[in-house]
């Protein structure tokens, strides 16, 4: 299928969810690992983990931008399934840049992105720029980016960074960082009380993390 060439075709598509049989337990695929824990092994992934994506909060006006590898479950569980689940609209890079990402943020009207590792640091590294605070994004949300990342970045593009490690097989989410109790009242302010709910709620399930 092409969206481009079979655009009428899709246009005349029923907007109603024809009736499946599909179960949340289902098989939906299989995600490999990353292999930072040991070797990389495949792990089942259910029709219902990918419904639970589109607890993020997202609405049809916003754009998820992605440049992260959609083989990887972060690019998967955190952008493209919550997109589809709310009619958001998804901006692809065929490969992360640090020097073109701003750009595309504010080429796309990107309200928010994912990431894994060092991303952020590599943006923080490019040239301070006046266009730097001249963007729509709310929020962002991803791994391994380290506390002083997470407030420069917060500072120099006036977006907030919600960090967390969850595991390919979808049994631990933590969430540990400071500022939580505030970032869920802002995030309220931008129209993702869903958004701070649920992460309240996972927060407290794996012990009172918050401080």
């Amino acid at each position: 299928m092409s969206v481009d060439g079979d655009a009428a075709e899709i246009a005349e598509a029923p907007v109603d969810a024809p009736a499946s049989g599909v179960r949340h337990d289902d098989l939906a695929y299989v995600l490999f690992t990353s292999g930072s824990t040991g070797t990389p092994k495949a792990v089942r992934c259910t029709q219902g983990r990918i419904a639970r994506a589109g607890s993020l909060g997202f609405q049809p006006g916003d754009v998820l931008y992605c440049s992260m590898p959609l083989f990887h479950g972060n690019a998967l569980l955190a952008n493209l399934f919550p997109a589809l689940l709310s009619g958001a609209a998804v901006a692809l890079r065929r490969k992360f840049s640090a020097t073109e990402f701003m750009a595309d943020v504010r080429r796309y009207n990107a309200t928010y992105f994912n990431y894994v590792g060092r991303a952020l640091s590599y943006i923080l590294a490019q040239p301070p720029s006046p266009l730097d605070g001249e963007n729509r994004l709310k929020y962002c949300l991803g791994s391994e980016a380290s506390p002083a990342d997470r407030r420069a970045f917060r500072e120099r593009f006036g977006c907030y960074v919600v960090e967390g490690y969850s595991s390919s097989e979808g049994g631990v989410v933590i969430t540990p960082y400071s500022g939580a109790r505030d970032i869920s009242a802002r995030l309220s302010e931008v129209s993702y009380t869903s958004i701070a709910r649920s992460r309240a709620s996972r927060l407290r399930h794996v012990g009172s993390l918050l401080r």
